[in-house]
């Protein structure tokens, strides 16, 4: 892990993302840097610490968690919701019935 930007493969940063959408990310991230550790040009790893933890990604991550779970069970719910109504529809026509027309 280079502590050169030059040594960056943006490429892997997040490969959701291009490696010039990446890059330009860091750009906008790097303007939060206070002066102290923007002027001095502070190594790569120094900058992400403070990122990481000026920006609290650990209880972000964690709240994604949260939302993504909960996303999960609505759509579960959902499914089994449609499932028992096709259930409910099968009982109604009975097993030797003919499949209803549309």
């Amino acid at each position: 892990h280079g502590e050169d930007i030059e040594e960056v493969n943006w490429a892997l940063v997040n490969t959701w993302w291009s490696a010039a959408l990446n890059r330009q990310k860091w750009r906008e991230l790097r303007r939060r840097l206070p002066l102290a550790l923007a002027e001095r040009d502070a190594p790569l790893p120094e900058q992400v610490r403070w990122l990481c933890a000026a920006l609290d990604v650990k209880e972000h991550r964690k709240q994604d968690h949260r939302v993504l779970k909960h996303a999960l069970l609505l759509l579960e719910a959902e499914a089994a919701a449609l499932s028992d109504g096709d259930d409910a529809e099968a009982d109604e026509a009975g097993t030797d019935a003919p499949p209803r027309k549309k």
